[in-house]
């Protein structure tokens, strides 16, 4: 009984202990000059308010947008709306007017894209300072920007300033005060804070990458993953030549961005004109998040894939197709699968390739005796293909049968465009260690 009582009183003396030590940390968290440390790589960022790294999507965006908004009013030679967006106190130190202030902000040749690589921004009740890096891409080149731009969440409201590089690392080592100022509101300088559902951060990354290939193809050539662009394009001048191929097709999403569900007044509606096509653009949309990135896949009306990698810095690297790498989701499917399944699997990925005219990834899948006597080049293959095979096909798969480990698959290839028209093939495939295979083909 005295073992209890003994244990019961150090059980209460631990939890007072407990409290007390909470409580010491609260009221120490509670000071009004606390001290901070802030991950910036090795080293450590002491202040008096605390310097975070921006992980909300949703005020990356709206960030981005002050930034873009900024860039448009230059190439657009808006200085009214400009100098209504700018800081005050950046307009004060550099006495600027709407008559001079292209004298001040001067263009670095013709701006097309700004990239932001990282952003901070320091703790605070309504104002918050953002501290924003990136890179410009124009026509002389690329150069490192730095920016400022305040949020003022009470009235939504947001200022801008451009800075160097030492403000910014001196921003965000808690080096320069900020002291809360409200931004007044003008006809130019509300922002936007919106909920962003998946499918409209979907629709984002498909028609950002959409707009980079139509104006910054060399900004475009850069976001594409880097293991995916050298196996698929090599270098950038393949990659120039398959955007001149399919230009129109960007060109129209372009311009006919997909209008969303709820503009319509019923589902019937709105299916309505999905089914009339007037548009080529975005169709549909899947999530997969991983510890490393979320992965959306989008696909548009012409069943082109966009797959966006998109990290914890909001940056993002697009795959182009679910063919040319073995994704994950692909490689499980395809262990999963048995031999019958795995052929279907593959005889896919041919015609998908077809599809998109990459005459080079189904070359390379051929058997050399049947490539040698074929054809002479990968030239002669795609003429082939072009003169035998419709521009864009679907298939039906038919008779299925094996010689040993050779197995073969009588197929039906229909014309998407016309239904009616079809042709009949044979594939004659083996498959190989991993996902690798080689086949052979005729069309009846």
């Amino acid at each position: 009984m005295k073992k209890l009582k003994g244990l019961i009183i150090l059980l209460i003396i631990i939890i007072f202990i407990i409290i007390a030590a909470i409580i010491y940390i609260n009221n120490t968290e509670k000071k009004e000059y606390i001290q901070y440390i802030s991950t910036q790589g090795d080293k450590e960022i002491e202040g008096e308010r605390k310097v975070y790294k921006l992980d909300s999507k949703y005020t990356y965006f709206s960030v981005k947008d002050c930034i873009q908004r900024y860039y448009n009013n230059i190439n657009n030679n808006m200085p009214k709306i400009l100098y209504n967006i700018i800081d005050d106190n950046y307009i004060k130190e550099n006495k600027i007017t709407e008559d001079n202030i292209f004298d001040i902000i001067i263009k670095s040749g013709d701006d097309k894209k700004y990239e932001i690589l990282e952003i901070y921004y320091l703790e605070a009740k309504s104002q918050i300072p953002y501290f924003i890096k990136g890179v410009l891409y124009n026509n002389k080149g690329q150069e490192d920007k730095f920016f400022t731009v305040i949020l003022d969440l009470a009235n939504d409201t947001f200022s801008i300033k451009p800075c160097s590089e030492d403000e910014y690392n001196q921003n965000i080592n808690g080096e320069i005060e900020y002291d809360e100022k409200e931004i007044l509101q003008n006809e130019y300088n509300s922002f936007n804070s919106p909920i962003l559902s998946d499918e409209d951060l979907a629709r984002k990354y498909f028609y950002d990458y959409i707009e980079n290939v139509v104006y910054y193809p060399t900004y475009a050539y850069k976001t594409l993953d880097e293991t995916y662009s050298q196996k698929r394009f090599g270098n950038y001048e393949n990659y120039r030549n398959y955007l001149k191929t399919n230009i129109d097709n960007y060109k129209l999403m372009e311009m006919n961005r997909a209008k969303s569900k709820d503009e319509f007044k019923s589902d019937e509606d709105y299916k309505e004109y999905l089914s009339q096509k007037y548009y080529a653009g975005f169709l549909k949309y899947t999530v997969n998040k991983t510890d490393e990135y979320t992965q959306y896949i989008c696909s548009d009306f012409n069943d082109n894939y966009y797959i966006f990698n998109v990290f914890n810095d909001f940056s993002y690297k697009v795959i182009l197709d679910t063919y040319t790498m073995d994704l994950p989701q692909f490689i499980e499917k395809y262990n999963s699968a048995n031999i019958q399944e795995r052929v279907v699997m593959n005889i896919d990925r041919i015609f998908k390739a077809l599809n998109a005219k990459d005459y080079k990834f189904a070359y390379n899948y051929l058997a050399d005796g049947f490539k040698n006597n074929q054809f002479k080049d990968i030239n002669a293959f795609a003429t082939f293909i072009q003169k035998n095979v419709y521009d864009k096909c679907t298939v039906e798969y038919g008779k299925f049968t094996n010689e040993g480990e050779t197995y073969i698959y009588d197929i039906i290839i229909k014309n998407s465009d016309n239904n009616s028209q079809i042709k009949k093939m044979q594939i004659i495939m083996k498959l190989e260690e991993e996902t690798k295979f080689v086949m052979s083909f005729n069309i009846k």
